[in-house]
């Protein structure tokens, strides 16, 4: 962790806006999240960019 760069979420979430995190391990703020991925965030991006590739084109 980085600061003050670290408390990005905490400010976000206070400020209304969902918190999804992408992480392989467990963070100090997963207990916060609206959605915790424990995965690869270059894959889970690649998969997620890929998934709207595709629902664009078909739309």
């Amino acid at each position: 962790m980085v600061y003050p760069a670290a408390y990005m979420p905490v400010y976000a979430k206070s400020a209304g806006a969902k918190l999804v995190i992408i992480n392989r391990e467990p963070t100090p703020y997963d207990g916060n999240a609206d959605m915790v991925i424990n995965h690869s965030a270059g894959e889970v991006m690649s998969r997620i960019v890929d998934l709207v590739k595709n629902t664009l084109a078909a739309g």
